[in-house]
């Protein structure tokens, strides 16, 4: 007999029986639709941590999830708006109080950042495939370098008496 349940988060009915699933309550979620639920609210986490940091006394939480829910519906992905913030304020060190305690940057800046990152990424694969063992597996020569010994000055006789 198949027991019928919906999911939280995407309102799927699906087979409880057949499908993993995840209990919140007495609330039936797909395991899958939760991990992708705990991502989005630690990256969330993590920018509201992050913006915190950067604004300072302008920081609204308000403010920057409802930013945030625009980007997303706008097919921005929320992993990649942390990057475009950190990329900004982090890696191009520019100043936050143009901002205006806003992330809206992030519509300007997204392929570029995601662009930056994907090249510090192949960057460290390459770096990966070198094969550097021949750094290590030198011998080393110690060479001992004696001083030249250092010669007196000879003494100019400026009288000579006999």
């Amino acid at each position: 007999m198949a027991h019928n349940v919906k999911c939280l988060v995407c309102n799927q009915i699906f087979d409880a029986d057949k499908e993993e699933y995840v209990l919140e309550g007495r609330r039936y979620i797909h395991k899958k639709c939760n991990e992708e639920r705990e991502k989005i609210e630690f990256y969330r986490n993590d920018i509201h941590v992050y913006m915190r940091h950067i604004f300072g006394e302008i920081y609204s939480k308000q403010k920057i999830d409802k930013q945030i829910n625009e980007l997303m519906t706008e097919g921005k992905s929320i992993e990649g708006i942390d990057k475009a913030l950190k990329y900004w304020y982090s890696v191009r060190g520019e100043d936050p109080s143009k901002a205006n305690g806003g992330i809206r940057i992030v519509s300007f800046i997204y392929k570029e950042a995601l662009d930056y990152y994907e090249q510090q990424e192949q960057n460290k694969l390459r770096n990966q495939s070198l094969d550097l063992s021949f750094l290590t597996n030198r011998e080393t020569e110690k060479v001992v370098i004696s001083p030249k010994p250092v010669e007196k000055p000879k003494k100019i006789k400026l009288f000579e008496l006999q």
